[in-house]
């Protein structure tokens, strides 16, 4: 009897032991929590602020007539009212006649107007010219009636007439534990795997964004160089012309008072003659120069814009990282949910 009320216990026992096992098993969820679903549905890239290019700095090009040569300009026109020869425009004939020769000095009167062309052209002249200009380069006071000349500068540098991707993130993290059987880690997996899509594509369309307003950026960089180029010949023509007229202007006032400068007359047309080749020559080499800024401008415009498409890049990666962190963890709690749920003791 005893046997059989212990064998009945036994049975009992193995039986509770049973259902409860099974009541366990019902316990476990079938998805994770849906407010951590929702919560990680919210999770996206942060939006960034696109870098611009840093602008480049540029001086222009410039050239002046010298403050002597104004001057002795604005002194010749207003003799016939002064009937006289003013004492400045008398002391610069004088030393100009004692530094140049005679053949000097007609040389210098006479240059044709083909001379003149190649000149600003080429910034070429012929031999006797090249010889008088240089020794003429050589001499404070004939030096004062050459053009004052500034090259142009690009981001600080003195320009002269010379010839001269997107960052992938790593995988997310497969977390220790996930059991390819257990509904409820499977449907977090694939919440999280929605989530990361998502984030994906917000990389995604920021880095286009990103490369639109490189492209566009590059084109106006690109345009700017291309109207800079083709706008110098003329710019230069007629800087020449505007040359050659004052030129004109300050030989017709000395002709309009050549018997009041008697014979200065000769001497200061030389002065004319030497102003105007030294500006022209000098000319031809800003010119040369200006053309290199307008490439030096361009190169400079797209290394400013590509570092800045760079350090856009790197905002959109560090932002889609920061989200993926968040959904990361966010699925740890997913998975966390899926074991503690309702479950029992």
């Amino acid at each position: 009897m005893i046997k059989r009320t212990f064998t009945l216990m036994v049975c009992m026992l193995v039986l509770t032991l049973v259902m409860y096992r099974c009541k366990n098993k019902d316990a476990e969820p079938l998805t994770p929590d849906q407010g951590l679903v929702e919560e990680l549905s919210k999770i996206d890239v942060e939006p960034v602020k696109l870098t611009d290019p840093a602008p480049v700095a540029s001086t222009e090009a410039a050239i002046t007539l010298s403050p002597a040569v104004t001057t002795l300009g604005t002194e010749i026109a207003g003799m016939g009212a002064a009937g006289a020869e003013p004492a400045n425009v008398k002391a610069a004939a004088g030393k100009f006649a004692s530094f140049f020769t005679a053949a000097e000095i007609t040389a210098l009167i006479s240059v044709k107007k083909e001379v003149l062309d190649a000149a600003g052209t080429t910034g070429k002249l012929p031999a006797n010219l090249t010889a008088i200009l240089a020794r003429a380069s050589k001499s404070p006071e004939m030096a004062a009636y050459f053009p004052k000349v500034t090259l142009p500068t690009v981001d600080g540098k003195v320009i002269k007439g010379l010839r001269t991707g997107a960052i992938e993130g790593g995988p997310a993290s497969k977390f220790e534990g996930t059991l390819a059987n257990d509904a409820c880690l499977i449907a977090a997996e694939a919440e999280f795997e929605k989530s990361k899509t998502k984030l994906d594509a917000s990389r995604g369309k920021l880095l286009a964004s990103a490369k639109d307003k490189y492209d566009a950026e590059v084109k106006l960089i690109g345009d700017a160089q291309a109207a800079c180029t083709a706008g110098e010949p003329a710019k230069y023509a007629a800087i020449i012309k505007q040359a050659e007229t004052l030129a004109d202007q300050l030989n017709a006032a000395l002709d309009a008072n050549k018997d009041l400068l008697g014979d200065d007359y000769m001497s200061l047309k030389g002065i004319v003659g030497l102003q105007l080749i030294a500006y022209l020559t000098s000319l031809n080499d800003l010119a040369k120069a200006d053309l290199q800024a307008c490439v030096a401008k361009g190169t400079a415009g797209n290394t400013s814009a590509s570092n800045a498409h760079d350090a856009n890049k790197l905002l959109i990666e560090n932002a889609y990282q920061t989200a993926l962190a968040s959904a990361e963890k966010t699925k740890a709690k997913l998975v966390e949910s899926c074991h503690n749920q309702g479950g029992g003791n």
